[in-house]
């Protein structure tokens, strides 16, 4: 969106780049910046490395937290609240010729989604390194973005989190309290008075993953959120997101996105 000469910038970019098919940004968001409501001009996915930020679409409000993965197209119309102590966002526009070609193979869809799965987050963090570091290449960088929208699930590919059954939110609810607990699968379900399989044939019917997977998830997007902090040390993180030590925590964070927690501390802080 073109913005009026005398309006001060939203954000500070770190790195950018510039194709005929995609404009990508590595940028921090002023703290506690509020924008009121707007359109793009342009369809955008993006990602959150660091922080929060509160977006509302028409009655729907979403908290979005770090490595989420969202994307929305032109016609959205969105307000946004940052968080009180910065955001930084990888965000990329793609060229509307680009976006026919894509709408045309029916490899990407209009509307407006935040992702939690990581399945893109990886080839995401790709893109913000090179960014980073100064590094970018147009090539590499589009063979990442290739990479990001055919990670991203169909749009609804499950049913709506907010159309399940009182009782499986209320599960969801305490696995998202009590992941760092280890809490399991049969304790869900017992609290839930509902049979283990049910009860994990239903989760996934409405929420797109295992019960594991979805505590994994958790894990590691606290943990992600923990390292932007500089006074977190790792040993506490582990400790905070029930890894057994630092070594542990480690392994399952480069496991899954290829960069070690001080990499991804360094990327960023």
């Amino acid at each position: 969106m073109k913005k009026p000469e005398n309006e001060k910038p939203v954000f500070r970019p770190l790195g950018s780049f510039s194709s005929g098919r995609f404009d990508v940004v590595l940028s921090d968001y002023h703290r506690g910046l509020r924008q009121s409501w707007h359109r793009h001009d342009d369809f955008v996915l993006a990602m959150i490395l660091r922080g929060y930020v509160r977006e509302q679409v028409a009655a729907r409000d979403e908290l979005i937290r770090p490595l989420a993965v969202g994307l929305k197209s032109p016609d959205v119309r969105h307000t946004d609240h940052f968080w009180e102590k910065g955001v930084r966002v990888v965000r990329v526009a793609l060229d509307a010729a680009f976006v026919s070609e894509l709408k045309n193979e029916s490899l990407l869809a209009e509307g407006w989604q935040w992702f939690d799965d990581l399945s893109a987050t990886r080839p995401f963090l790709r893109i913000a390194g090179h960014l980073f570091r100064g590094d970018a290449g147009g090539a590499e960088l589009a063979d990442h973005l290739f990479e990001v929208l055919g990670a991203l699930p169909p749009l609804k590919a499950a049913k709506p989190a907010r159309h399940a059954p009182l009782w499986m939110r209320r599960a969801r609810e305490r696995l998202e309290t009590s992941f760092a607990d280890g809490v399991r699968l049969t304790e869900l379900a017992a609290d839930s008075g509902a049979h283990p399989v049910y009860f994990a044939r239903r989760f996934r019917e409405f929420f797109g993953c295992s019960v594991g997977r979805y505590a994994r998830r958790l894990q590691l997007r606290k943990t992600a959120a923990l390292l932007a902090e500089p006074e977190n040390n790792l040993a506490d993180i582990a400790a905070r997101v029930g890894c057994a030590d630092q070594a542990h925590l480690s392994r399952l964070f480069t496991a899954e996105f290829g960069l070690t927690p001080k990499q991804f501390r360094r990327l960023a802080e």
